[in-house]
């Protein structure tokens, strides 16, 4: 195997199950609803209270409390998960004197797309409400949709290449597309990837515009946060591997070829055949279109016998941060030797599909 390869040396994941990776692929194996009431914010007037909570989490305990306030919540869980993230792998210490990797090395790709919803729609409240000078400036950082990733590169000193990537449902899978071509390509050492959103009452109202009338699906929030690197950098500094990321793909078609089309990239770029996938995560995505999309392509390229996990029911629909937990979900079986590789996708309803494959190191 090249020292090319690109590897999953650091997890750091907040989700309904618990603020810990172990917590998280406990809450998978058990098979256990992460969908309780919410009590982050009052959702009775959004006519939906419950959903895929993050119960317990508390950003001081990574971040420290300077500065909080004025943080979307969206923000403090990308913090908070690249802290945990960044010090699993061995590259950030609490004392920073035996820090891998200087600034310019190390990068970030973040895929979100409705995290900052909350804090646009307050932004504008108050100032049409109260007026625009009632306004806080503190409050403005915040309505960018990549100043989560800003953040987490000045807090963690970082200064490489600072993406986010706003796909939608694909966008957690495309972050680690595009960081692995920038791996490949040298413009950095290793990369931050994976994917937020944050639970809301503009996301329960976008919930009920796009399933009216449905109290049977329910939305959900999480963050999966993963540092990405070449093989021979992270055995160097003998780092934990996780995982091979080995194939990727993506597609655009109003129908299945789309998905399939991503699939047959992924496996290809992967130097695999369909036979020798191990296990299917699929989109963490509450659409009927797109499930059945997803039902059809897997029946048709790997038959009805294929192993897939399907956790939409047990987190709550959770948009660009599905992506993240599916990966995190999948490299959970990894771990516990349940499987030797797997292929996560992800279709939104734009008809964009992405797949990745990640493989066991040893397999």
């Amino acid at each position: 195997m090249s020292n090319n390869s690109l590897v999953i040396t650091g997890v750091g994941i907040f989700s309904p199950f618990g603020s810990r990776k172990e917590d998280f692929w406990e809450g998978v194996n058990k098979g256990v609803s992460g969908i309780r009431e919410i009590t982050s914010f009052d959702a009775l007037k959004y006519g939906c209270n419950y959903a895929g909570e993050i119960k317990g989490f508390e950003p001081e305990a990574y971040l420290g409390k300077k500065g909080l306030k004025y943080l979307a919540r969206t923000t403090k869980l990308v913090m908070s998960g690249a802290y945990i993230c960044l010090r699993d792998a061995g590259i950030r210490s609490e004392t920073r004197e035996n820090d891998r990797y200087d600034a310019m090395s190390l990068g970030i790709v973040l895929g979100t797309t409705l995290g900052v919803a909350h804090s646009i729609y307050a932004f504008q409240e108050t100032s049409l409400v109260e007026g625009p000078s009632c306004v806080s400036p503190m409050a403005f950082p915040n309505l960018v949709m990549n100043s989560h990733a800003g953040y987490v590169a000045i807090k963690e000193g970082m200064k490489g290449l600072n993406l986010t990537v706003s796909t939608g449902y694909n966008a957690s899978l495309d972050a680690v597309g595009i960081a692995a071509s920038f791996l490949e390509s040298n413009q950095a050492k290793c990369f931050l990837v994976g994917g937020v959103e944050e639970l809301s009452g503009e996301l329960l109202l976008w919930q009920r515009e796009r399933w009216p009338g449905s109290r049977d699906i329910h939305v959900g929030e999480g963050c999966g946060i993963y540092t990405v690197e070449k093989l021979g950098d992270a055995v160097s500094r003998g780092a934990k591997i996780y995982g091979k990321v080995a194939g990727y793909g993506n597609a655009f078609s109003e129908s299945s070829e789309g998905l399939e089309k991503a699939i047959e990239q992924a496996i290809s770029e992967a130097g695999m055949t369909m036979d020798e996938i191990d296990y299917i995560v699929r989109g963490i995505n509450a659409g009927e279109r797109e499930k059945n999309m997803e039902s059809e392509v897997i029946e048709t390229n790997f038959g009805h016998k294929m192993r897939c996990l399907d956790l939409t029911n047990a987190l709550g629909d959770s948009y660009s941060a599905g992506g993240s937990l599916q990966i995190g979900a999948g490299l959970g079986l990894i771990e516990q030797k349940i499987v030797s590789n797997f292929l996560t996708v992800s279709t939104d309803p734009s008809g964009s599909s992405s797949a990745l494959i990640i493989r066991d190191l040893s397999a």
